[in-house]
């Protein structure tokens, strides 16, 4: 009889150490992952082994209690199986039966599994899927009402059902990383760069102002001055009022302007401004104001409207109206000291250019204050993304 408990034993052991494993086998995998592998991994095979562990992880709670039951079972015969031995060779006394199976179940049930089934999780979930299938049949009438009163009370994870994907830059990275081989280390930068634009504002990847050409409104148009930009790599200018640099009116296509010449390309109409341009082109080329702190995605919504170039601003109202808020202040103490200080006539006096003051100080207050520190255009958002882009803020021959 002993030699008959001695495998049974074994087996019991094995047992445990196999429901342990996969409990962390297939349980370690979400039902986003398993989609993730299966729709994109490279391995047809791993494919196919995600789609096998899948079908376990639609019925999830059910497997969990079938393998829990199981391993507690595997469990308890191995207690049972060690009092026996304990009991036929007089060592039960002594609580060396305890201490063996408290050894046997940490090496087999935590340690063996942990070692084994995490390094290779899913080729041995989806090679073991018939196993558990098998034991889920065998503990049907106690392990499937468990389960159905654990969907009922935590809800079913169901793959059709199951949250949208959501993969952090981290694990995307390192995933891709994984598949690519050392000449596609350009791919990799590019979804490096992408994942890092959600960090970014339009400040980060703007153009600074004084690298740009700005013009005038009432600067002349001329062939010679086309002829120089293009030799110097420009296309679009931006075009500020003719008494306000910090005012942008538009931006100028040079492209456009090259419309007006003849048929043999010889000269302009006369006198032809920037502005005027401007206002004949004002439907065909369209530009915006964004904010420096406007985050760099934000900034493509402004492009699908049809923007072609984003001026970048720096609000300085916070600041100013402070500034103005006190000296406000300090006119109305001002004037109460005079009212109480001088006589009446001379109050009039001072009120009528505290007035003037307050009144001062009031635009301030309306006036939108800010500043153009520079400019966005759609090479600067793809450079961000797929690296430099020759483009006409570059040195490079451009022919007309």
């Amino acid at each position: 009889m002993v030699y008959l408990m001695m495998p049974l034993l074994a087996l019991c052991l094995i047992m445990s150490a196999t429901f342990s494993g996969l409990n962390l086998a297939i349980m370690s995998f979400s039902i986003n992952d398993l989609k993730l592998i299966q729709g994109s991994d490279s391995n047809l095979r791993n494919r196919q082994r995600a789609g096998d562990v899948l079908r376990l992880r639609r019925h999830s709670n059910y497997v969990l209690v079938t393998i829990i039951f199981g391993n507690c079972f595997c469990n308890t015969s191995i207690t049972l199986l060690l009092n026996y031995f304990g009991d036929v060779y007089g060592f039960g006394e002594f609580g060396y039966v305890e201490l063996t199976a408290t050894i046997l179940l940490l090496i087999f049930t935590e340690i063996l599994p942990s070692l084994i089934f995490t390094k290779n999780a899913l080729p041995i979930a989806s090679g073991m899927q018939y196993f558990v299938i098998f034991a889920m049949i065998v503990t049907m009438p106690i392990s499937y009402p468990l389960s159905k009163l654990l969907d009922r009370i935590l809800g079913k994870e169901n793959a059709d059902e199951a949250a949208p994907m959501e993969v952090d830059s981290v694990q995307l990275v390192a995933m891709i990383d994984e598949k690519l081989d050392d000449g596609e280390v350009g791919m990799m930068n590019v979804v490096q760069r992408a994942l890092d634009l959600r960090k970014k504002r339009a400040e980060d990847v703007m153009t600074p102002i004084t690298e740009v050409e700005v013009i005038s409104e009432d600067m002349v148009i001329t062939k010679e001055f086309l002829t120089d930009s293009f030799d110097r790599g420009f296309s679009r200018l931006p075009v500020h009022d003719k008494d306000n640099e910090n005012k942008i009116c538009g931006v100028l296509n040079l492209f456009d302007a090259m419309l007006l010449m003849d048929d043999q390309g010889r000269g302009l109409t006369t006198d032809l401004t920037a502005g005027t341009l401007l206002s004949v082109l004002e439907k065909r080329r369209k530009h915006c104001f964004v904010l420096n702190s406007l985050p760099v995605q934000q900034f493509m919504i402004e492009l699908q409207r049809g923007c072609t170039m984003a001026i970048v601003v720096q609000y300085l109202g916070d600041k100013s109206d402070v500034d103005a808020e006190e000296r406000l202040e300090e006119l109305e103490k001002k004037e109460l000291e005079k009212l109480k200080a001088k006589e009446e006539t001379d109050v009039e006096v001072e009120e009528d250019e505290s007035e003037k003051e307050k009144e001062k100080m009031a635009k301030a207050l309306r006036r939108e204050s800010y500043q153009v520190i520079g400019i966005i255009t759609m090479e600067d958002y793809m450079e961000e993304v797929i690296g430099d882009i020759m483009d006409e803020k570059d040195k490079k021959e451009v022919k007309i």
